[in-house]
């Protein structure tokens, strides 16, 4: 089972995911953790979130997609999805809700 967990800031994501972590050993999957890695860790995707991010700028959904994609696929490398992969998207917008529906189908 996937589960992503789509909604505005404040709408509770957090405390769902929290709850599915706890309750169901799913893992938690959070794009601002997963952004802030990658840029400590110098990977290709963490020096081009970290343009935006010192300049104050939202990183753009493509970005984040590639981030989230990245976590997953490492996961299923490793054979470590025993559990589910639990995304949290921590801003909802237009764009992540079409990639949603476009993969999802």
């Amino acid at each position: 089972m996937n589960v992503i967990l789509l909604g505005p800031p404040g709408a509770g994501k957090g405390k769902q995911a929290g709850w599915l972590r706890t309750e169901l050993g799913m893992r938690h999957l959070a794009s601002g953790d997963l952004l802030r890695r990658h840029r400590a860790d110098g990977t290709d995707l963490g020096r081009e979130a970290a343009a935006y991010m010192s300049a104050g700028k939202l990183v753009p959904d493509e970005l984040v997609v590639a981030v989230v994609l990245a976590e997953i696929a490492a996961d299923l490398r490793d054979d470590s999805c025993s559990t589910a992969s639990l995304a949290l998207w921590l801003k909802q917008t237009a764009s992540r809700r079409r990639f949603v529906r476009t993969t999802s189908s």
